[in-house]
């Protein structure tokens, strides 16, 4: 190892110190609440530490030694958030507005409310329900492949089924009913 810390090594000396610094901050807080092996691990961890940095400072020279520890003293560490983390932290905010939903799971949603909505409506309001939009925007399978004129495609009635012949298929709904449409 070299005599002296090269950028990149005072660097890691600096996140090991943190650490270390970080490590106490926790046991402080943990002291009398937390398992007796939990603490004994963080304490063994900031150890290791404080030796691998002992060990370090071992290959430096004297002068290089010296000039390390009054820098040190001059530093106090804080964190800035890189680019990169702020652009995926604000991409992460955005899911918490937007449901995932695997294609199967779609599906089965699908296969779940279509006979109870889309089984009774005639068709003739494709334009104004917000369900045919959704289904049409994510190109789920429709009931009437060649509806007419402006019916829809999704409707039960206007592609001659009975919106009866589901009820064996599934367990029928328990909620409030009302009319669709």
């Amino acid at each position: 190892m070299n005599k002296y810390l090269n950028r990149a090594e005072k660097v890691h000396v600096v996140r090991m110190y943190t650490m270390c610094m970080c490590a106490e901050d926790i046991i402080n807080y943990y002291q009398g609440k937390a398992d007796k092996s939990f603490m004994r691990y963080l304490k063994l961890g900031i150890t290791y530490m404080k030796k691998a940095m002992a060990r370090r400072g071992d290959f430096m020279s004297e002068e290089a030694k010296k000039n390390w520890l009054d820098q040190c003293q001059k530093l106090e560490p804080f964190f800035v958030p890189s680019i990169n983390s702020v652009r995926e932290y604000q991409e992460r905010m955005k899911f918490n507005e937007t449901l995932i939903i695997s294609q199967d799971d779609l599906l089965d949603l699908w296969s779940g409310i279509i006979p109870r909505t889309c089984g009774r409506c005639n068709g003739h309001h494709k334009d104004k329900c917000n369900l045919c939009k959704f289904l049409t925007k994510y190109n789920m399978p429709v009931m009437n492949e060649n509806p007419e004129g402006d019916d829809c495609p999704y409707s039960y009635v206007a592609a001659g089924m009975s919106p009866d012949f589901y009820k064996d298929e599934i367990t029928p709904w328990e909620g409030e009913k009302k009319d669709v449409l």
